[in-house]
């Protein structure tokens, strides 16, 4: 049994500060407010509500999209795997601006797409990574 333990904490000791599991030296004091996690993209799902669409409604929305892409505010954009849309990855800070730019959109204007906004920031829990350990 001895000699199970070194290697247990040395097999599982980094999956415990990793992954946040407590033990009860890390868990005698309460974590203070975890900050708010920054929005630094905005994730745009889009859904064609209207009948079908016309190869210049098409062609406008195309161009009107690459010029989103050069000037920097859509990272990248996919269409939906069930085929009910677009989906846009966008490098703005708030939803209101994603709205903003995507109302102006051809299709957005013809009134036959919508769009849900989510927001996107670093992986909050890897703040436990840069946090001091506790000495023994």
């Amino acid at each position: 049994m001895h000699r199970i333990m070194p290697y247990f904490s040395r097999v599982f000791a980094p999956a415990i500060l990793v992954f946040g599991l407590a033990v009860p030296a890390m868990a005698q004091t309460p974590p203070a407010a975890a900050p708010r996690v920054p929005t630094v993209k905005i994730l745009a799902i889009g859904e064609v509500t209207g009948a079908p669409l016309s190869a210049e409604l098409r062609g406008k929305e195309v161009r009107a999209t690459v010029n989103l892409y050069l000037t920097g505010k859509v990272d990248q954009w996919y269409l939906r795997g069930d085929g009910k849309g677009t989906v846009f990855l966008m490098n703005v800070a708030t939803e209101a601006e994603a709205k903003a730019l995507l109302d102006k959109l051809p299709m957005s204007e013809a009134g036959v797409r919508k769009f849900s906004y989510v927001p996107l920031g670093p992986m909050a829990p890897l703040r436990n990574l840069l946090m001091a350990q506790p000495e023994r």
